[in-house]
C-alpha cells in the first residue's frame, strides 16, 4: 500500500514540476483513488476473508464514499479558513494521503494490540479475523442464507443457489 501511496506523490510531484507520463500516471491515480482508501478500510476493520469479488467490491465502494466524505469536508471546513476554492488537488491530495497514512496507522496499531493479548493471554483473545471467518459474519450468514433461496439478478453479487 505503501508503493500505490509512494507512486501517487511522485506522479503529483512530476507534475508539479512538468514532467508527466500520462500511463504512469493513469494506471498509478485509477489504482490509488479507486483502492487505496477502501483497501486500507477494510484492513483497519479487520475484515478479511471476504472473498477476492467482495473484497474488490467492498474495497472500491470505500475508497469511492471515503472520497466523497473528503470533499464534502474540505468543502465545508475549507472556507471557514477563507479558501475559495476548497475542492481543488492541492487540497484533495493531501486530505487523502493523511486519511490512508491515518488508516494504515489504525491497523498497525490494532494488529499489535491484538498480537500484544495473545501473548499475555494465550487463547483467550479471538482471533478469528487473521485464523478464519469472523464468528460474527458465519451468523450473519446463517442468519440470512434464506436469501440465497432466492432468484437474485447478477448484478447483486449473491451466489445463484444450487437447487435452482
Amino acid at each position: 500500500m505503501l508503493s500505490i501511496q509512494l507512486g501517487f506523490s511522485g506522479v503529483l510531484l512530476w507534475d508539479s514540476i512538468g514532467l508527466s507520463i500520462l500511463p504512469t500516471r493513469a494506471t498509478v491515480v485509477v489504482l490509488y483513488v479507486s483502492f487505496a482508501l477502501g483497501i486500507v478500510t477494510l484492513r483497519t476493520l479487520r475484515l478479511h476473508y471476504l472473498g477476492g469479488a467482495r473484497t474488490l467490491y467492498c474495497s472500491v465502494g470505500l475508497s469511492l464514499a471515503l472520497h466523497m466524505l473528503i470533499g464534502f469536508l474540505l468543502n465545508l471546513l475549507l472556507p471557514l479558513f477563507g479558501v475559495s476554492r476548497p475542492i481543488r488537488m492541492m487540497f484533495i491530495a493531501p486530505a487523502t494521503r493523511a486519511t490512508v497514512l491515518l488508516l494504515l496507522l489504525g491497523s498497525y496499531l490494532r494488529d499489535a494490540l491484538v498480537e500484544t493479548l495473545e501473548k499475555r493471554h494465550p487463547g483467550k483473545v479471538e482471533t478469528s479475523a487473521r485464523h478464519g471467518p469472523n464468528p460474527e459474519t458465519s451468523q450473519l450468514r446463517k442468519e440470512l442464507s434464506w436469501l440465497q433461496g432466492m432468484r437474485w439478478p447478477r448484478a447483486v453479487g449473491w451466489e445463484e443457489s444450487e437447487q435452482a
